[in-house]
């Protein structure tokens, strides 16, 4: 039988403050100076950290966590599937053009060379 995967779980591990959303009322030295102490005080513990954020209603949200577990559980992502796929296409089309299929058919395989090469 096959090993059993651990599963997935999501969890809390960055506090994210999206500068724009602070509360419009505070007046804008004050947000100023809030941002400079927080920065200050994660800076000094290392908690500044380089990342991307995807908001919870953006379109790529669900696909960003997908992408987050696939890596945690050792599977290849959908993008590395999709890359390795054109990969193999591009191959298997050189091949073919060095077959001679005729005019008709070389053709088309140069088109499609030129297109699946244009994808990256």
């Amino acid at each position: 039988m096959g090993e059993l995967q651990p599963e997935f779980e999501r969890e809390e591990r960055y506090l994210v403050v999206k500068i724009n959303k602070l509360h419009p009322d505070y007046p804008s030295n004050f947000r100023d100076l809030a941002v400079r102490k927080i920065k200050a005080i994660a800076g000094a513990g290392g908690a500044l950290v380089d990342c991307v954020v995807v908001e919870h209603d953006w379109p790529e949200y669900e696909t960003v966590w997908k992408m987050i577990e696939d890596r945690v559980l050792g599977k290849p992502s959908k993008l590395q599937i999709l890359e390795q796929q054109h990969t193999e296409m591009l191959r298997t089309l050189t091949l073919l053009s060095g077959m001679k299929l005729g005019r008709y058919a070389d053709s088309i395989v140069d088109k499609a060379i030129k297109k699946v090469g244009e994808v990256k």
